[in-house]
């Protein structure tokens, strides 16, 4: 007489066998507790922290965004300055937006023919920390594209500046086995945070935080909690718990026999640090889903799934090249308020919000980086960067939904207005 309310009862609900639910249980007697493990939890835990060779590893249920969004809670005080990469998935804005943190912005450099924003220079880093203390500095690393930031020496020059690094490295779980290039687990980053389900044998919206520095372990854990619901699935926890084992027996080879299969695509694919994304030229390809379609190229994401089987048809369906004149310049903001600075907002036509303050996100999904964040000023390069992204059908989306016509600013009414 315990939860979840269908009882397991197929006969009842026979979709529930279909989804296989008999695993959705709760913390009953011989279950351990997710968010206060000392069974079987606890176990998973130490297994992983061996594996990735962590101060302490936490399996999560809410995906590297409750990660994200634990971690910067968990290394951060109210009002304190942060740097993020500008390409950093919505979940940093959101939690520095939630914290008030005093947020600046570290632009990647560019690809000039793919069009998007590739590695995180350690030269940047310093230079906008000697211009502005910040207590946290984020990056992402592996982008979405597969380009690999030096997080050696950027968590480096960070400590020398007595701030602390975390690395979204949520395309990154297969980082660190088999030949893979290093996780930033392994190159001195403070909190890593990674999806399992995006490249290892685990259910989607798992993942994991990796805590590598002098924080407190129960400190961490809280945070977590504050973000991670109460009442996990026991399917996704038995996935991780299995994914993990297994990673610890087979994830070395498996890795490394991925590795090999990827090479057919080495004379193929667009140049990258992360040869588990296929960057490949638009075009048609019959019989392939692709992980995302951007402006001018797609991305095939390999995982510990693939075969030389299914990356050999996908090897064989190729015959584009790719074209630099497919690449849009990535417009850069600037920044006239913190998103919690705005308390009105009106909406206002696209073709007519030049020089207003922005005050809602706009983001392309996937990755998730905003092309535009609440208290930047929208100028004509980033409306017709916009316009073209919605013209290729590309996945746009606002915080109040008001595009392709219309995007939210600034309004005279907000008080906070000098």
């Amino acid at each position: 007489m315990y939860m979840p309310g269908h009882k397991r009862n197929f006969e009842k609900f026979p979709w529930l066998r279909e989804i296989g639910i008999g695993f959705d249980i709760t913390e009953i007697t011989g279950a351990d507790n997710f968010n206060d493990p000392e069974g079987a939890f606890a176990e998973t835990e130490a297994i992983a922290t061996e594996l990735w060779r962590s101060r302490h590893s936490f399996p999560l249920v809410g995906g590297s965004t409750g990660g994200v969004l634990a971690a910067i809670y968990a290394l951060s005080k109210r009002g304190e300055g942060i740097l993020i990469g500008r390409n950093c998935h919505k979940s940093v804005y959101n939690a520095a937006e939630l914290l008030e943190l005093r947020a600046e912005y570290v632009y990647p450099e560019t690809d000039p023919v793919l069009g998007c924003y590739t590695r995180v220079s350690p030269e940047s880093v310093k230079r906008a920390l000697e211009k502005k203390r910040a207590g946290l500095v984020v990056i992402t690393s592996p982008t979405y594209e597969g380009f690999i930031s030096d997080v050696s020496t950027i968590a480096d020059i960070c400590h020398s500046f007595g701030a602390r690094l975390l690395v979204d490295e949520a395309h990154g779980a297969h980082l660190g086995f088999g030949g893979f290039h290093k996780s930033a687990v392994q190159c001195g980053a403070d909190i890593v945070v990674q999806s399992l389900h995006k490249t290892l044998p685990s259910p989607t919206q798992t993942a994991i935080l990796h805590l590598n520095c002098d924080i407190p372990v129960s400190e961490v854990r809280k945070a977590i909690v504050t973000f991670q619901t109460s009442s996990p699935s026991y399917m996704l926890t038995y996935g991780i718990d299995q994914c993990i084992r297994y990673m610890a027996e087979r994830g070395e080879a498996d890795c490394a026999e991925l590795l090999g299969n990827l090479r057919l695509f080495r004379d193929l694919a667009y140049p990258n640090d992360d040869p588990a994304k296929i960057v490949l030229p638009r075009g048609e390809y019959p019989g392939i889903e692709f992980e995302m379609t951007a402006r001018g190229y797609v991305i095939a994401y390999a995982g510990l799934g693939d075969t030389e089987k299914s990356l050999g048809r996908l090897a064989s369906a190729c015959g584009y090249s790719f074209s630099q004149a497919d690449a849009l310049p990535i417009p850069k903001a600037v920044r006239v308020a913190y998103p919690f600075e705005i308390t009105a907002t009106e909406p206002v036509e696209l073709d007519c919000s030049a020089g207003r303050t922005a005050g809602e996100y706009v983001w392309c999904y996937p990755p998730g980086s905003p092309v535009i964040v609440p208290g930047e000023i929208i100028t004509n390069e980033t409306i017709d960067y916009i316009k073209t992204l919605i013209s290729r059908k590309m996945r746009v989306s606002s915080t109040e939904k008001a595009l392709p016509g219309a995007i939210y600013c600034r309004s005279s009414l907000d008080k906070r207005i000098k």
